[in-house]
């Protein structure tokens, strides 16, 4: 294994530190004392270079890669020989690899688009040049701290021609034989799989593969051995992403086994990304069960009938989208993470909150929390009467409304509920009627029942009832 020391002169570069290992070999980080900046320097394998027809492969396609210019690929500047050692010269880029960001944890849905449009773009610039990737994956891209995305190792893997897949190796990086790399098995494209010729749709599955795994936190391909791997990758389809129907599909196109039925290029992909960032893009909240925190936890109805009705009024917000009603109550009483259930429901922020109803008092505590970092970006408390139950489920929607204006800048207001009754015990009655009658069994039917034709009795002219 190669090992340089802080101080090595290489040429021009001195070494500063050791960053890792790449595909190739080792990675240091260097500085250039010529023209005083920080690059990497990427050694490669003595096995690679040992075959001079492979080397001068190797020469050509770096000339051809160092051409691409472009904000979201790592540039080459150099390729040298000093000491009988081979390396590459290329851009130093602070920050982490996607792997490491991901760590078998999905990103946020704005986030993994955000990437995913950095590196269609990437991609596009390559594809132009006529560079397949060949090794796309979340170890060969680089985010840093501002958010921007690097790919790295752009076209090298163009050097080796493509071979059928060994039949065991290493589950990262499978290798044929000697100098002849293949790629990454949880990545590569089933023509890929095969040593059939590859053509840009091969990148298109690879980055499914990637975008697959920014959603969901998990390897679309995993398995315990590479030959299992592999034939995934060639006979089996990953389980849904729970992504929004526009990625869903986004997903099954990049992952499809025949290359026709794929992106025909970053192009049309990066059309595709675009009409689901606009979606993703619009302000959506979920609205959680309300907690009942009444001393005898009989407050139950009022707390879902309070999280139903602000459901609807922010519903009728242009500019909002509100999951729905069946959506949010499955995760009634249940201690899940709001990370997860902001995931699993597609929406940025999330509306939970309590009532605690004493006599003909009721206090109702509620926070907006942002899901990509857990900070709340509103919270109040209300003190009312349970006859003002009706102005204080306005008030809130409107400090929702308020709060998505102040952070996303949409201009809307909301629809005020349409209240058809002066009487908050006829209004009383309706809510506790409707939380038996979502049980749907039959004595909660009766109860309900019973409870419509109280209100009823209470106001003939509720129009709800």
């Amino acid at each position: 294994m190669l090992a340089l020391q802080p101080g090595r002169k290489l040429g021009p570069y001195e070494v500063l530190s050791r960053l890792g290992s790449g595909g190739m070999g080792e990675v240091y980080k260097a500085r250039d004392t010529r023209l005083d900046r920080e690059v990497a320097l990427k050694f490669i394998r003595d096995d690679a270079m040992g075959d001079l027809e492979s080397r001068r492969r190797f020469l050509r396609e770096a000339r051809t890669t160092s051409a691409l210019n472009h904000p979201n690929i790592v540039t080459l500047y150099d390729i040298c020989e000093v000491d009988g050692m081979d390396f590459l010269v290329v851009e130093y880029v602070p920050g982490r690899t996607l792997a490491a960001c991901l760590a078998s944890r999905p990103l946020p849905l704005p986030q993994c688009l955000r990437i995913a449009l950095q590196i269609c773009s990437a991609l596009e610039c390559a594809h132009t040049a006529g560079i397949v990737h060949r090794d796309l994956k979340p170890a060969n891209i680089v985010v840093t701290d501002s958010g921007s995305v690097k790919v790295l190792d752009f076209g090298l893997a163009k050097v080796f021609a493509p071979e059928p897949a060994p039949e065991a190796a290493d589950t990262e990086t499978a290798v044929s034989k000697v100098g002849m790399l293949v790629g990454t098995g949880p990545y590569m494209s089933p023509e890929q799989v095969e040593g059939k010729p590859l053509d840009p749709r091969s990148d298109m599955f690879s980055f499914g593969a990637v975008l697959y795994e920014m959603l969901t936190g998990r390897r679309a391909f995993a398995r315990p051995t590479e030959p299992a791997t592999l034939a995934a990758v060639l006979h089996e389809q990953p389980p849904p992403a729970a992504a929004p129907p526009a990625l869903e599909a986004i997903l099954r196109r990049c992952l499809a086994k025949d290359p026709a039925e794929r992106f025909s290029s970053p192009v049309e992909l990066r059309a595709a990304l675009d009409g689901a960032a606009s979606a993703a893009n619009c302000p959506s909240v979920a609205v959680l069960p309300f907690a009942d925190l009444s001393p005898n936890r009989d407050q139950e109805w009022l707390a879902d009938g309070l999280a139903e009705d602000i459901i609807n009024a922010l519903s009728r917000v242009a500019g909002i989208r509100v999951a729905a009603r069946t959506s949010s109550f499955r995760f009634k009483g249940r201690n899940e993470d709001l990370f997860e259930i902001g995931r699993l429901l597609h929406v940025g922020a999330i509306l939970e909150g309590s009532v605690r109803a004493i006599a003909e008092r009721v206090r109702i505590t509620v926070q907006l929390i942002n899901v990509a970092d857990g900070f709340p970006l509103w919270s109040e408390r209300f003190d009312r009467r349970m006859d003002d139950i009706f102005a204080v489920q306005d008030e809130i929607a409107s400090a929702i409304v308020t709060a998505f204006r102040d952070k996303f800048g949409i201009d809307s207001s909301p629809v005020p509920l349409a209240c058809s009754t002066a009487s908050g015990e006829a209004y009383r009655l309706y809510l506790e009627g409707r939380f038996w009658w979502n049980r749907r069994d039959t004595a909660s039917v009766r109860n309900a029942l019973a409870c419509f034709a109280q209100a009823t009795q209470r106001d003939p002219s509720f129009a709800l009832v």
